[in-house]
């Protein structure tokens, strides 16, 4: 049977003009491969001749085998995302960028988010900072892929009362090409809540005091309060790194429901080619540090991240960069402040006493 209808999206192209859509600091021109903003034209599209809907196109590249906090292997993680038709879509909640949740015919879940006219949410960085995170053993950011999905899957597979909608959110924020909307897409951490330590919330004034106090040289930090602390200190300086300046502007720091593990989500806003105040301020706040990650941090090479970013477009066919040069030299210009501050608290306190976590 069919599902119904939806709303047909369909690319405008005039005379050959394309509106141009800026993303920030970023080659988005390259990277969008010409998908452009457009309205919905109010037609009916006829859906595949069953109850499922068509699978995603997923480009899997082979990730680092870092372990990770997920439970099993990026590859393995990721590959059922792509194998199976959408069957179930969603506009997650929250933030001003669109972001969608799509469930697949195998019970797998992933997080969207398309190309798009938002600065702040451009999808290339999600999958940079996963590879980052990765390259620096912390396995804490979802693992993340390019992919591809059908406009029509996407409409379709939202309950029929909200599909005017989705295509209406589509039609004016996301940007696609002969009706396929292309972006990143992860796996979908099955449950989050507000990051809290000590019942104080770690973005708001009170405990931002506290885990500040916790990250200082000699602190008292209780035993329970350990393993979380040690998590957000990683956090702090991966953000630091590629420059997360959403992180503390409320609401992105996220965590198990057994307040044990800390996920660093939420990366599209980051890779600027400054250093923002909010991730510079929150790694000054810190004077201890996690050994093996300093380690990292200090032998990290441009040849490291080159590689590391480096991946195969689903539409091109040959390897790119899902950072800029200049975005790159601007992570090995953070690096350099993030050993700088490092060094700064070794002479003044000791290396034993500021590598401790």
């Amino acid at each position: 049977m069919r599902l119904g209808t939806a709303i047909a999206l369909e690319l405008l192209i005039a005379g050959g003009a394309i509106g141009a859509v800026t993303f920030g600091v970023t080659r988005a021109a390259d990277l969008a491969d010409s998908y452009l903003v457009k309205p919905a034209v109010a037609a009916e599209l006829p859906l595949p001749e069953t109850e499922l809907l068509p699978k995603a196109m997923l480009h899997v590249e082979h990730p680092p085998s870092t372990p990770s906090v997920f439970g099993g292997p990026d590859l393995e993680l990721l590959a059922p995302l792509g194998a199976t038709p959408v069957v179930k879509t969603k506009i997650n909640h929250g933030g001003t960028s669109l972001s969608l949740r799509l469930d697949f015919a195998s019970g797998a879940r992933a997080a969207f988010k398309p190309l798009q006219i938002y600065p702040q949410s451009d999808p290339r960085k999600e999958i940079a900072a996963y590879r980052i995170d990765r390259l620096l053993g912390i396995g804490r950011v979802p693992p993340a892929t390019w992919a591809e999905v059908t406009v029509a899957s996407v409409v379709a597979g939202a309950e029929e009362q909200y599909r005017p909608f989705v295509a209406k959110r589509l039609a004016d924020e996301a940007l696609y090409k002969q009706g396929m909307l292309r972006g990143e897409m992860s796996w979908w951490v099955p449950e989050v809540v507000p990051a809290r330590l000590n019942g104080l919330p770690l973005d708001e004034p009170e405990g931002r005091h506290l885990w500040s106090q916790y990250l200082s040289v000699n602190a008292k930090v209780p035993p329970e309060a350990r393993n979380l602390i040690t998590q957000l200190g990683a956090m702090i300086v991966f953000d630091a790194l590629v420059d997360n300046d959403d992180r503390w502007s409320g609401g992105n720091i996220l965590m198990s429901p057994d307040r044990q593990v800390l996920y660093t989500m939420d990366n599209t806003f980051t890779f600027s080619r400054e250093w923002s105040d909010r991730p510079a301020y929150a790694l000054k706040k810190c004077q201890v540090f996690s050994r093996a990650l300093v380690a990292r941090i200090r032998g990290l090479t441009l040849a490291q991240l080159e590689a590391a970013v480096r991946v195969t477009e689903p539409r091109a066919g040959s390897p790119s960069m899902l950072l800029t040069d200049e975005e790159l030299a601007a992570v090995l210009m953070r690096r350099d402040r993030i050993v700088e501050h490092i060094d700064r608290m070794i002479a003044e306190y000791g290396e034993s006493a500021v590598l401790s976590l």
